[in-house]
């Protein structure tokens, strides 16, 4: 077998011998390995000289830092001396190694006994081995193998004593590959393929897709060994693409047509449930029975649409649940809307109501007449409390009829007080004409005898008018009272100081003083201010003050204090005044409200720590369980930890506002 060899001589070297010049000249040669090859050296001389040299070999040879004697006996010379010609006859079994020779020859001038040197470098290129990457490839039952290609691309040099490792796959055990072992050669610039076996159980063990292995190429013709990629593609057969492309197309038709139906069937059955909800959450404390059931119905509708037994539905597709839902939602938006301004219309009804019946400035008087149009008054609230404005609807009729019935009942009572008063024969005692108190009185009854005729002389009509006028009346009456009252205790204490305290006289005084007062009062609230009067009061009246005018110089001695004028008249018509509405606050200490604060907030701040608790349990276990197994402490791995930890918190309150919204 032949190996090409090549040397190249690459340095010009000068020797200078005494006065003369030698130049060294060499050029590119081929040489073929399987015989010695001989080197033709021109030598240059500036002058003729007789040169001697060593014509046995080569007096010193390095590769590099390596010499041996393989490499001196590798080289033998011959000098011609006519010719100036040296010849190097190389054996390139002995110069088996690639790189740089320096090659030194020595010789003598003349007949000189001293040395001289000559030097050559000799270039033994490396051998440039391409190979291919080995591609396996398996689709279904065929299998493609390529074989080992190696070629020597640069013609100079071969490899001789390549050998191949064993074939290398990570996660693989055992040969899966098996390369021959004996040694190969390649010449110079040739081409070698070589075969090799697969292991069938390891082979069809491999999972699907590219299993990536590797062997190495190993010559002293190289610097280093050299990588060959092995890669092994294991794919199912391309049917399997007609069949999935079979497969994805019945599963789109499926999930495009018949799961599309079913979820749009079932989401537009969600969204009558989510009515059904809706109308329930508005209704279930409403109490009015007309609403109640006009939704009744319309649940009753969408129950009906939504049911898995609506065969329509079922014939007809989606489109008839959407529109029963929209018709039930229009309706139940409609509905709403009524019962909202029902609701209004009543609560602005009974506002109105609320504002007579219950005003800070009525009378007492009135407040006992109209006593049962209040009563009514508040069933109406409660009523309206329940959200049932239909019942309520019904007091607030009741209330106002009983209002009139209430009112029309006083201008009765307050008509004949009226004309009561306005006799002087009724009630007022023997007083003389010049005492004004009479006049008075009669001159602040006038207006109410004028009022009471225009707003009670007929049917009322406008029961908000008739009240202001009865609370009118009721003060007129008691401005006249009170006339009435001062300007007689004025007479009395006037006339006699010491009379006005007879005791008779005080008693007849007071019983005539508190007839004429429950007439107007009207304590009892009966029908008639007559039934409070007895028709003896004056004259016994008179006859009392006669009698105590009479006796007054023998009952009170001289120089005893006389009492307060008619202090008992003060006594009558005196009232006790209710507690101050902050009573009660007062009641309640600055203390007593920070202790329950404090308990408040301590009980926020526990509920607080058991929520962070809690969740940060789960915030560990979750980061635990999702990070544990690869977790290795790198700064990174904890941002995403901390990324994560702090994410959760947020979609923790999230979820809890979307329940808190949803009710879910």
């Amino acid at each position: 077998m032949k190996k090409t060899f090549y040397l190249i001589l690459v340095i010009i070297t000068t020797t200078i011998a005494r006065a003369q010049t030698i130049t060294v000249e060499g050029s590119l040669f081929e040489m073929n390995t399987e015989k010695e090859t001989k080197i033709p050296v021109k030598l240059k001389l500036d002058k003729p000289v007789e040169l001697h040299f060593d014509t046995v070999s080569a007096f010193s040879v390095r590769n590099g830092n390596v010499s041996s004697d393989a490499y001196i006996k590798g080289i033998k010379v011959s000098w011609n001396p006519k010719m100036s010609e040296l010849t190097l006859t190389v054996n390139p079994a002995l110069l088996d190694a690639h790189g740089n020779y320096d090659v030194n020859l020595r010789y003598q001038t003349g007949n000189a006994t001293d040395y001289h040197y000559l030097n050559l470098k000799l270039i033994r290129p490396q051998a440039v081995l391409t190979v291919d990457k080995i591609n396996i490839a398996e689709q279904g039952s065929v299998r493609t193998t390529d074989p080992l290609v190696i070629t020597e691309t640069s013609g100079k040099a071969g490899a001789d004593g390549l050998r191949i490792s064993s074939a290398y796959f990570p996660g693989v055990q055992g040969n899966l590959i098996t390369l021959p072992a004996k040694p190969v050669k390649i010449l110079p610039g040739g081409q070698v393929t070589i075969a090799y076996t697969l292991e069938k159980d390891l082979f069809e063990a491999l999972p699907f897709g590219e299993t990536i292995g590797k062997v190495q190429l190993m010559t002293n013709s190289v610097v280093a060994p050299i990588p060959v990629q092995i890669g092994i593609w294991k794919r199912l057969s391309k049917w399997w693409i007609v069949l999935t492309v079979f497969a994805g197309l019945l599963t789109g038709t499926f999930v495009r047509h018949f799961l599309k139906e079913k979820k749009e069937r079932e989401q537009a059955r969600l969204n009558g449930l989510q009515l059904v909800q809706d109308i329930k959450g508005f209704t279930i404390t409403i109490e009015d029975p007309k609403l109640q059931e006009d939704v009744n119905v319309i649940v009753q509708n969408v129950l009906t649409a939504i049911s898995p037994e609506n065969n329509s539905a079922n014939l007809n597709g989606t489109a008839v649940i959407t529109k029963a839902i929209d018709d039930a939602q229009n309706a139940y938006n409609d509905r709403k809307r009524a019962f909202k301004t029902q609701t209004d219309t009543e609560t602005d009804i009974y506002l109105k109501l609320e504002a007579d019946l219950f005003a800070d400035d009525l009378p007492p008087q009135l407040n006992r007449i109209l006593s049962e149009a209040q009563d009514s008054l508040k069933k109406a609230k409660a009523k309206l409390d329940l959200f049932n404005p239909t019942e309520a609807a019904i007091w607030h009729s009741k209330a106002q009829e009983q209002e009139i019935t209430g009112l029309t009942s006083y201008g009765a009572y307050a008509n004949g007080l009226l004309l009561f008063l306005t006799i002087q024969s009724n009630y007022y005692p023997s007083i003389p004409a010049t005492d004004p108190t009479l006049a008075k009185v009669l001159a602040v009854l006038a207006p109410a005898q004028t009022e009471c005729t225009t707003s009670f002389g007929s049917a009322i009509t406008d029961a908000h008018a008739a009240l202001a006028a009865a609370k009118r009346i009721q003060a007129t009456l008691d401005q006249a009272l009170t006339a009435l009252t001062t300007g007689i205790i004025k007479y009395y204490s006037n006339t006699n100081q010491l009379a006005d305290n007879h005791p008779n006289f005080k008693t007849v005084f007071s019983s005539w003083l508190k007839a004429i007062g429950d007439m107007i009062s009207n304590p009892q609230g009966v029908p008639q201010a007559l039934m409070y009067w007895t028709q003896s009061l004056p004259m016994d009246l008179n006859t009392a003050w006669t009698v105590a005018v009479s006796v007054s110089p023998i009952t009170l001695g001289p120089g005893q204090p006389a009492p307060p004028a008619f202090a008992f008249a003060h006594q009558e018509s005196s009232v006790s005044q209710p507690l101050s509405p902050g009573t009660d606050l007062k009641t309640i200490s600055l203390a007593s409200i920070n202790t329950s604060f404090k308990i408040l907030y301590g009980r926020y701040i526990a509920y607080s720590l058991l929520q962070l608790f809690i969740l940060t349990l789960l915030m560990g276990i979750g980061g635990y369980l999702s990070y544990g197994q690869k977790f290795v402490g790198l700064p990174e791995e904890f941002m995403s930890i901390f990324i994560f930890a702090f994410s959760l918190d947020i979609v923790a309150d999230n979820i809890t506002r979307i329940r808190a919204h949803t009710g879910t």
